[in-house]
């Protein structure tokens, strides 16, 4: 999660993240069935394949990514093309903070399928993460050439528009993105970040408020929609915003954030 300070109140505002790395994971009859003896019993090399990427996704939703890398590689050794094998141990690789080989394996997906959008989307984050904000944006540019209705796609490319310092381009692909999808709940909040960074409160806070509307557990949006109030003078509304993230944040566990919020509202009152 990225943080950008608040210039009035020395508060962190909460945001902005990419929605990003998504295997697409599908299970395909009969395959969803697999295990180690369908594998071992199967003499076709296609069923095989299909056996080990299914178990490699089984291993990927329980987050053994070592073991669903090992499952991947084994469905790959046998076939060769198989692209929704290559896309999975990228996520798989990214998951264990290997972005060069997940880098790897989603450029082998487009090789593959040169129009396959969730491995540009996932290719787009990984440049994001190593900084290569140009290559993100040209990735998102052609998962939307390819499909214009990818929220997904318009999300991120508004998270790095942002962090190019493009406020407005970042709006108007946030706006885009909660057109197609009107429950994404991170692109109200991010909007919302783009509107308190120049100085919108009132827009920001209007996003703050829609997002918690979708998510009232959004312990994000509860707080920075305080720190939007905070700046426009309105203590109490403030206060009562930053108590509600207090609270959620303590319930999840996030001691960091907890600590932090539970600062601020000292500061304030």
């Amino acid at each position: 999660m990225k943080h950008h300070n608040l210039i009035k109140s020395g508060a962190v505002i909460a945001g902005v993240t990419l929605l990003g790395i998504d295997p697409n994971i599908v299970y395909s009859s009969p395959a969803s069935r697999s295990n180690d003896v369908e594998i071992a019993q199967s003499n076709d090399s296609e069923t095989k394949a299909q056996a080990y990427y299914n178990q490699g996704n089984k291993d990927l939703e329980s987050r053994n990514y070592q073991k669903a890398i090992e499952n991947y590689n084994k469905a790959i050794e046998i076939k060769p093309d198989f692209a929704e094998a290559y896309n999975s141990r990228g996520f798989a690789y990214s998951r264990l903070g290997n972005n060069q080989k997940a880098l790897a394996d989603f450029n082998q997906v487009i090789k593959i399928k040169p129009d396959h959008t969730q491995a540009y989307v996932n290719r787009g984050l990984i440049y994001y993460k190593l900084g290569d904000n140009q290559k993100a944006l040209a990735d998102f540019n052609q998962v939307i050439k390819i499909k214009p209705n990818h929220a997904r796609a318009y999300y991120n490319r508004g998270v790095v528009y942002y962090k190019l310092g493009d406020n407005q381009r970042a709006i108007a692909d946030y706006t885009q993105a909660i057109k197609i999808q009107p429950d994404l709940v991170q692109a109200y909040l991010n909007r919302g970040n783009v509107y308190s960074k120049v100085g919108d409160n009132q827009k920001a806070i209007a996003d703050y408020d829609r997002a918690i509307k979708i998510n009232p557990n959004y312990a994000s949006a509860y707080y920075n929609r305080g720190v939007a109030y905070q700046r426009q003078g309105e203590k109490e509304k403030a206060l009562a915003s930053l108590r509600k993230a207090a609270e959620i944040y303590k319930k999840e566990g996030n001691d960091r954030q907890y600590r932090s919020t539970l600062n601020l509202i000292q500061k304030l009152q």
